[in-house]
């Protein structure tokens, strides 16, 4: 996973900002930044969404 890849975590919708072993931080298409504490990640359902090649 690297920055801006789309993901789901934490019930959160985005693209990667930073890339944190215990906080990650996904902005969201409203241009919020949602940190995600790692428990949060583990507990809910995790995606990695892949980008258009188009």
């Amino acid at each position: 996973m690297r920055t801006r890849t789309p993901v789901t975590a934490g019930g959160v919708e985005g693209a990667v900002e930073k890339i944190d072993p215990r906080e990650p931080r996904i902005r969201d298409d409203r241009g919020r930044l949602h940190v995600i504490p790692d428990r949060a990640v583990e507990e809910g359902i995790r995606a990695v969404h892949r980008e258009d090649e188009g």
